[in-house]
């Protein structure tokens, strides 16, 4: 790594806080996959990224990450969404026709085994059945994070209106024009923040009521989050700190390039990554520190963010997840992985959770980069992963959810939705509710 303003930086003892490690994963032992047929959605549409919890804020993030020519659709449809923090969304008919129930598993068990960081593959898990709750056709495209609030879920595609649904059956309690839902909503302080699809950020009442919008001056917002009691947001190459209240602008800050990642806050200090490979932290509109990231061209175009305690956590299409030191930017450590790092990360407790382009979905002890376990979907992981109640949710391209034990990784179970899943999933109680990129939206209740 090298500071931005070209002084060269020299790494810290792997012993010291902050120093660099690089961490080689232990290789995995083939594991089979498990024969089962994907369920047929009950009201599909025709085919076509929230934010980590806590420390780092909610929000949703615009910007491509493995798919280029769609602007804002990977890590704005693939953000984190976590029970209190709402998103909204778009439902096809006016009515919002929901699917009635499925009984028994609507998912085949085919994900694969974890594997623990000695290398070893542990023993098959006992896969649990998940039931259908109701389905509801969203749109034909994209299903951005949806979010739960209240007995609300906020969820939306990028074809439509942004719409909340009654989080008991999927009835229709109002929708609103949105032109398409980019990012997933968030919900915060009483208001429904959703980025529409063309560059708008509106802040809405929970019933639906425009309280105020934003569009950076010629430019179109690309991604936003809520934390600390703003709104950051970006357009183009500037990071914007929004007043909460009434969306105006209480400080910018312009970087070297375009940014195409998701940004992450804690503290009043706001971090955004840009085309450029740079790492900033911007307080009340002036650069803390700024630090380069990869070795490659645009390493950072559609990265993830997360901020947590002493760390500011770095997925990268260098197929590396980076720590970094929070106060200064200082390398802490890297994690290689085998192909883009697009689905988070997410940090809970001392572990930060990721998923990638390579189908795995990694648990990695924050302090020290050291992988604690991995686990292998069938297809790629771009959406972040969720954490709730010692379990980890995880939304694959292969269109199942993965519930993992947060601990070692063992399958509890997972669903077939029959459609691919880009966008990560929002949890309430024992009912998980995630969106495909064929425009339909689950909800799922988990296995006693």
């Amino acid at each position: 790594d090298r500071d931005v303003t070209g002084v060269q930086t020299c790494a810290l003892p792997i012993s010291a806080v902050g120093g660099v490690a690089t961490v080689t994963a232990a290789p995995r032992a083939a594991t089979p996959g498990r024969p089962g047929a994907p369920e047929v959605p009950g009201a599909p549409g025709a085919p076509g990224a929230r934010w980590p919890p806590g420390a780092d804020g909610a929000g949703g993030w615009g910007g491509p990450a493995a798919r280029p020519a769609r602007r804002r659709v990977l890590l704005s449809l693939a953000g984190l969404v976590v029970v209190g923090a709402g998103i909204a969304g778009y439902e096809l008919s006016q009515g919002g026709t929901a699917t009635p129930p499925a009984t028994g598993n609507g998912a085949g068990a085919r994900g694969r085994t974890g594997t623990a960081s000695s290398g070893k593959s542990t023993s098959p898990p006992a896969i649990g059945s998940a039931t259908k709750l109701w389905s509801v056709a969203l749109g034909r495209t994209e299903v951005a994070a949806p979010a739960v609030a209240a007995g609300v879920v906020y969820a939306g595609a990028t074809d439509g209106p942004l719409y909340a649904l009654r989080a008991a059956d999927g009835h229709t309690i109002w929708k609103y024009p949105a032109n398409g839902v980019s990012t997933g909503p968030v919900v915060a302080g009483g208001a429904v923040y959703v980025l529409d699809g063309r560059g708008t950020l509106h802040a809405l009442g929970t019933g639906g009521t425009e309280k105020w919008k934003f569009t950076p001056p010629a430019a179109e917002a690309s991604g936003f989050i809520v934390a600390d009691g703003a709104v950051y947001a970006t357009g183009d190459r500037t990071v914007y700190a929004l007043h909460a209240a009434d969306g105006s602008v209480a400080w910018s800050y312009a970087t070297s390039n375009t940014i195409n990642a998701r940004l992450a806050a804690s503290g009043g200090t706001g971090f955004a990554a840009n085309n450029d490979n740079n790492l900033y932290a911007i307080r009340s509109g002036t650069r803390v520190w700024s630090r380069q990231i990869g070795e490659g061209s645009n390493d950072l175009f559609g990265a993830q963010l997360a901020v947590s305690g002493a760390g500011v956590f770095v997925g990268a299409g260098d197929h590396n997840l980076y720590a970094r030191r929070a106060a200064d930017g200082a390398p802490w450590w890297q994690f290689p992985t085998s192909n883009a790092v697009h689905g988070g990360p997410v940090v809970a407790g001392d572990v930060v959770y990721a998923g990638s382009s390579d189908e795995n979905v990694y648990a990695i002890e924050a302090s020290t980069g050291r992988r604690v376990w991995e686990y292998t979907t069938q297809n790629e992981v771009v959406a972040a992963p969720v954490v709730a109640d010692s379990v980890v949710y995880a939304a694959s391209a292969d269109g199942d959810v993965y519930a993992l034990r947060a601990a070692d990784g063992r399958a509890l179970w997972q669903y077939a939705t029959g459609g691919s899943l880009q966008s990560s999933v929002a949890v309430a109680g024992n009912v998980v509710y995630a969106g495909t990129i064929s425009g339909t939206l689950y909800a799922v209740r988990a296995p006693a």
